[in-house]
């Protein structure tokens, strides 16, 4: 049994590892890595965000979100456009090219979800409130420790 002071550590790694596994290469064939993929998936489903509001989605700094947009746009995935109100806020979306390399990334995702079909639906079932589970222990965890993590 792991040290509990490692354990969500642990667990972390392995699924992540195995995530990695199997979605970076459909990803890779594309010229995109695993966040810059997520990016398009975020966009996609908002229908475009402000860096600040894709930094938040991301929980990355706004610096680090604009670098990655920049790529991302010089690639033709995403364009940028300044608020005409207030030109320090930028809107991010998809270009017909970022919509129709992340249709080709479903199309090849849709692969996993006719696998995933094919488990008993007791397992199912089971996958999602572990899924939920997790995600109630992460934000139960992160909502008590709140501040602490720079006080090493």
């Amino acid at each position: 049994m792991e040290r509990p002071d490692f354990y969500a550590l642990s667990v972390y790694q392995r699924l992540k590892g195995k995530m990695t596994r199997l979605l970076e290469p459909v990803l890779q064939g594309e010229g995109l890595t695993l966040l810059q993929g997520y990016v398009l998936l975020l966009l996609d489903r908002s229908g475009g965000l402000t860096v600040g509001a894709l930094s938040q989605e991301t929980g990355m700094s706004q610096g680090n979100t604009s670098n990655l947009c920049k790529r991302l746009e010089r690639s033709g995935y995403l364009e940028r456009a300044r608020d005409f109100r207030d030109e320090r806020v930028v809107t991010l979306s998809l270009t017909q090219g970022g919509r129709d390399t992340l249709e080709r990334i479903r199309r090849r995702f849709a692969r996993y979800g006719q696998l995933l079909d094919q488990l008993p639906q007791a397992d199912r079932d089971a996958i999602q409130q572990g899924v939920d589970a997790a995600e109630r222990a992460m934000d139960y965890l992160a909502e008590q420790i709140k501040g602490e993590q720079t006080q090493c």
